[in-house]
């Protein structure tokens, strides 16, 4: 790593790192609801945005509201 991107990272607050991306990255996880597996989408900083019953629906609401879907493990 070079070392003016380790000074940058060292910089990073907490806060700042949470709101990178937070307009245009969406994170989705699968969760399991009783015996379903439903897929929760969550903002760039950690703000739950909605569950899904599916991946599909997840991602294509990220979609429509100009959002890149990542998935979180």
């Amino acid at each position: 790593m070079s070392e003016h991107v380790e000074q940058t990272r060292r910089r990073m607050c907490e806060m700042s790192f949470a709101a990178f991306g937070i307009t245009c990255l969406g994170y989705v996880k699968s969760v399991r609801q009783g015996d379903q597996i439903e897929y929760s989408v969550h903002g760039a900083d950690g703000t739950h945005l909605g569950q899904f019953g599916n991946r599909a629906t997840a991602d294509a609401i990220l979609l429509q509201h100009d959002m890149e879907s990542l998935s979180v493990h």
